[in-house]
C-alpha cells in the first residue's frame, strides 16, 4: 500500500481471509485490524487483477464474509 503518509510492504503470510465485495476487498490482517480496499482507488490494474492476487496468494472468503 502507499499513500500520501507512507508506504507499507506486507508478505502474503500476514493476511488472513480477505473478502471480496462487489465495490473492494477487505484485507484482514488480525482479528481487529482490516484494511478496505476499494476499487475505484486502485492506481494500477483492476479489481480483477486484484482477485487473482488474492486467489493466488491466500484463501479467499466467499463475498460478503
Amino acid at each position: 500500500m502507499q499513500g500520501a503518509l507512507g508506504n507499507s510492504h506486507l508478505k502474503w503470510a500476514a493476511m488472513l481471509n480477505p473478502a471480496i465485495y462487489p465495490n473492494g476487498v477487505l484485507i484482514k490482517l488480525s482479528r481487529l485490524s482490516m484494511v478496505w480496499l476499494p476499487d475505484q482507488n486502485l492506481s494500477e490494474g483492476s479489481p480483477a487483477d486484484v482477485c487473482q492476487l488474492l486467489a493466488e496468494h491466500v484463501t479467499v472468503a466467499p463475498s460478503g464474509s
